[in-house]
Formats: C-alpha cells, structure tokens, sequence
C-alpha cells in the first residue's frame, strides 16, 4: 500500500474539565509516538490542549476561533471524540466535513464514538440515538465519505487504522 502523506492532524474534543484535559493530552502523547515511530514532523500535531493558546491565559473568542480554525485548515486527518455533545468539537467536525465533501482534500475523519451504546448498531450504518444528532450521525454514513469517514470506538482504534492505511 502506498504512504499517505498527513499535512497535518487535528485532535479536537471537549477539555475543560480535568479528565477532559489528561484525556486529551493523552491523546497528544499517543500521537507524538506515533509521529515519532514514523520519524514525521511533530510541529504537524494539532492538539489543542497542547498550544499556547489554551495555556489557561484569558483570550477572546476570536483569538480562540481564528487560531483553531488555521490549524483545521492545515490539516487532512481529524479526530473527534464525541463522548458527549461539545459544541466547538461539532462545529470542527462540521467544517472537516464540509471539506471533505466540498474540497475532497481530507484524508481521514475519526469520529471518536466511545459510549457502548453505540455498539449496539441495529443494523448496517445506523447508530442509535442516544444523545447524538442524527444530522451528525447521518453524515458518517454519507457514501460520498465511505474512504473518508471512519467511526471508532477508541483513541487507539484510531491509531490502528492510520497504521493500516499507511498514513505518514
């Protein structure tokens, strides 16, 4: 299989409680391992949690959004950890796929669907509702999307599959 070249990796979720905060860079860290097994520029990790920007300083919503949205628009791989309902997390996921559907220039998007109940699909792409849009929830099933959108159940499941696409 052919190597896939990542211009960049966007890591979005919620992080403002603590767990969220060391899930996150719990993430972060399984990235830079990853990028580091690959001998890939760290500088293209997009972790929020991990940028001066969210260093715990005040900053205005502008600066949040215009400093987050330059790193979405770097990237062409996004992971998104829908444990629960986030509002930034689904406006970052909605602009990947957008792009993805618009600019065909993404090469992969991880929604991050660690609840169990999301286990217990009825049937093909279907995902129970249980909190989760069914408008997001439909888009993964976009078939104009199938090579794009991946759903996992964990981090590392995420990890997995850009080793089995050869992602670097």
């Amino acid at each position: 299989m052919s190597e896939t070249k990542i211009t960049g990796i966007y890591n979005a979720g919620p992080l403002f409680s603590s767990a969220e905060q060391n899930q996150r860079k719990y993430e972060g860290k399984l990235l830079v391992e990853y990028f580091k097994k690959h001998e890939m520029d760290r500088s293209l990790i997009f972790n929020p949690i991990d940028l001066p920007h969210n260093d715990g300083s005040v900053r205005t919503n502008y600066e949040i959004f215009i400093n987050d949205y330059n790193l979405m628009e770097k990237a062409n791989v996004f992971i998104f950890d829908l444990a629960e309902y986030d509002s930034g997390t689904m406006f970052e996921l909605g602009y990947a796929i957008t792009r993805a559907k618009k600019l065909n220039d993404v090469v992969a998007i991880y929604p991050v669907i660690s609840d169990f109940r999301a286990q217990l699909r009825p049937s093909g792409d279907a995902i129970p509702g249980w909190g989760v849009n069914e408008m997001l929830t439909g888009s993964f099933a976009d078939p104009t999307l199938k090579e794009v959108v991946l759903v996992v159940n964990s981090f590392e499941a995420v990890i997995q599959d850009m080793e089995s696409r050869n992602l670097h």
